[in-house]
Order: structure tokens, then sequence, then C-alpha cells
């Protein structure tokens, strides 16, 4: 057995010319593959190897995981100085997130992440919430001082600060002196809501990537997305601030956004955008309009606002419209918002190395970029464990697989990694 940074691996000889997954009436779930990299990385589990997430972090070394349970964790101001993973004990989805949740009880920050040489930090499957953001400053749940740092599936909720000063749940320091530095905190697969910042009431000058910000205010402007990168996010009905500035918009000031919905938020005059920040808005629905290639200002038509539902109804003039290069995981041109387009892989999985990457979004494409699509021989679609439709693949027990397309990938090397999760049909048992 060999831990190289990723979860519940083994090491195989180079497969034969069809690598086959095939199962005994069973059903398959997600499958990663990656060449196998540096052996030594830990697992410190909370509370079962330390008794608190701090304790965890500190007792952590670069590539370690520290995985918590399920459960409420009363702490503040969590150091990150190493290149380490912070995870929910699974971390696939948000359900894992609204399980663990570290609760700053307004008494301080999150995390604070801060090393010149860190280049991987993740944060993974957290709620983070309550956090204050003190006086005159920012970042109440995550603030990036230096480093590089990814936040996947995480919930980011009722983060509080002072009315006149201070901005945003989550801060990237060095974005706010230098444009190149925006894309090294990114935010993914996340919900950002409910929370309340003078300025920025949500994130600061970081990447964000199939995210839900919704229902956050200010005191003074409220702005969404500042400084961002925004790719296939929905922004909604962020409100406040003093609508009497030229300035105030509650979905973006500033950076660039594609393939997103800007909606009902506040803003001087209904804008949702910022129009003395030149702000790139592409491919987005824009409510009252902005001036960008494919933009929209028609009405996405969300299934249930009010209700927190923002996938998009049959007929929205959001879907099948967005960026012309994007594609949605059924192969067809991308939707516009945090629906729309290909979920990157999961933070937890290797970026160093993945050949593929199959999540099974309805089929069995290669999510990671390099193109491995699987063939299906037999096999069926199903619900996966978390009763997400079409997002597994059962099989008959006899002749149904599937068939990647890996020797070519893996180019010559002998020992790959290969990562999945299953369910036995006979036993109704599943793992990793």
């Amino acid at each position: 057995m060999r831990n190289d940074g990723t979860k519940n691996k083994r090491n195989h000889n180079a497969p034969n010319p069809k690598p086959r997954f095939v199962s005994c009436a069973s059903w398959l779930a997600v499958v990663a593959v990656a060449l196998a990299g540096q052996a030594g990385a830990a697992t410190i589990r909370v509370p079962l190897d330390q008794p608190t997430i701090t304790a965890g972090v500190a007792a952590a070394q670069n590539g370690d995981t520290v995985a918590v349970s399920p459960g409420t964790y009363n702490e503040i101001n969590i150091p990150i100085t190493r290149n380490i993973t912070v995870t929910s004990l699974n971390g696939a989805t948000l359900s894992d997130a609204t399980n663990t949740i570290v609760d700053n009880q307004h008494l301080g920050r999150g995390f604070i992440v801060t090393g010149a040489t860190l280049t991987n930090v993740n944060i993974v499957g957290l709620t983070i919430q309550h956090a204050q953001i003190p006086y005159y400053d920012n970042g109440g749940a995550v603030q990036v001082v230096s480093g590089k740092c990814k936040i996947s599936r995480c919930i980011i909720q009722s983060v509080s600060g002072a009315a006149n000063y201070g901005s945003g749940p989550i801060a990237n320091i060095p974005g706010w002196t230098s444009t190149n530095d925006v894309d090294n905190v990114v935010v993914e697969g996340s919900i950002v809501r409910n929370n309340f910042a003078a300025n920025g009431c949500a994130l600061s000058f970081c990447a964000a990537v199939k995210c839900l910000i919704y229902n956050n205010s200010a005191g003074n402007s409220p702005v969404a997305l500042f400084g961002s990168h925004a790719t296939n996010c929905t922004v909604y009905n962020n409100t406040g601030g003093y609508l009497p500035n030229a300035w105030t918009a509650g979905g973006m000031a500033a950076g660039n956004a594609f393939n997103c919905i800007f909606w009902a938020n506040s803003g001087h005059n209904g804008q949702q955008i910022d129009p003395t920040s030149s702000a790139d808005v592409r491919y987005s629905a824009v409510q009252g309009g902005y001036s960008g290639t494919g933009n929209i200002s028609s009405d996405p038509l969300f299934v249930n606002a009010a209700g927190e539902d923002f996938h998009l109804q049959a007929g929205s003039p959001a879907k099948n419209t967005g960026d012309l290069s994007i594609l949605n995981s059924d192969g067809s041109r991308s939707d516009m918002g945090a629906y729309g387009g290909t979920s990157p892989p999961p933070s937890n999985f290797p970026t160093n190395g993945l050949i593929a990457y199959y999540p099974f979004n309805g089929n069995a494409n290669d999510a990671s970029g390099n193109g491995n699509n699987g063939t299906v021989n037999g096999a069926t679609l199903t619900a996966d464990r978390f009763g997400n439709p079409n997002g597994a693949y059962s099989f008959n027990g006899s002749s149904a697989y599937l068939a990647l397309p890996l020797l070519s990938a893996l180019n010559g090397q002998t020992l790959a990694s290969f990562a999945f999760w299953i369910n036995n049909a006979a036993t109704n048992s599943y793992g990793s």
C-alpha cells in the first residue's frame, strides 16, 4: 500500500491494453487514476487521533491530511502553515459539509493560511460559520495571508463584521496588491450565504468556480465578488449598502466573470455590477444588462430561488448559452450559473500526475481535462450513494464493464494508483 496523498488507493502494475473496471453485481460511483507519488503522507483523524482540528493541524506535516469526523467544533483562528489538507471525513459532497461544522461563535476567524512556500493547502467539505471579521480587517472564515489555497465543497455562513470597515468572509490578501495572485486562492463548488460585512460580503480577490453566493449583505457596498475571477457562479440577492454611491453593487466589482448569473442583487439604480470598475463579464445573465460578449438580460428562471434551489428550469434562456469553450458534463454547450460546466476533480485528489477522473455525471467521460473518456459496455446508469440520479454505473456481475484508455496515458509507467467507490449489491455495503 502506498499513501501518496489521496484516499485509499491501491498500486497496480501497468494495465492490459484495455483496462477494465468490472464488478460482481455492484455499482461504481467514482474513479480516479494517478501516477504513484511520494510515500509517507499521514492521515490524522479528529477527534480519534487528535482532540481538535487545531491540534490536528498543528501535528500535520507537509502532505498530510487532517480528516474531521462529523460534529460541531467550537474553534477559532486555526493556523495553517504547511501544505496540508483539512477535510471532513468523506469530503465528497456538500452533504458532508453540513455535518462537519467549524463554529467560531463570533469570537474570531476560522482558518488563517500563512506561509510564503505554501503551494498546496486544501480545505474541503466543512461548514465554517459564525466567524467574526476583525475591525478594519478582512477574511473572517478564511484569510489567506500568503501562499496558495483551495477551498472546495464548503459552506461559509453567518460570518459578521463591523458595518463601516472590513470585508469578506474569504479574503486573499496578496490579491489586493497584485492581480497575478488572485488565482492563488480558489473557491470551488461551495456555498457562501447569509454573511455580513461592510464591503465585499463574500469573496475578495479569489478565483471562484461553480459557487452559489446568495443572501449576503453589507453596510456600505455588498459586492459579492470583489476583484475576483469567476466561472459558472450564481450570485443572487446580495443586498444592503449605501445605494446613492455610484459604485455600489451587490454582484461584482473589478475582476472577470464567465458563465455566471447575477440576479436580484442590490445596487445603485439597480445595477448588479459596478460600472466604474471595468469588470470583464462575458456569457453571463445579468439583470438589467451589462456590456460583454454573449451576455443576456433575460430572467434565468431558477427552479425556486426563495427555497434556495438555483437549478435552471427547462426553458431557461441561460441553458446551453454559455461560453462556447466550456461544456456541460454531457458534452453540450455549457449552461450559465453554478450548475453549468463540468465539475473539476475533488481537491483532495492529486493534481500532479492525475491521468483521469470519472465523476459519472451521466456518462463515463474523463473530467480531468486529459480526454481519457471511457467506453461503457453493458453497464447502466443508476443513482449514486447520495441519491444523485445517473451518478454511478451498475454492473450485472458477469459481462458488464467499463473500458478505459489508460495504457497510452500511462506512457510506460509501471506504477499507478486507482481510487474508487464501490457498492456490493449482495451485501448492500459500500466503501473505497
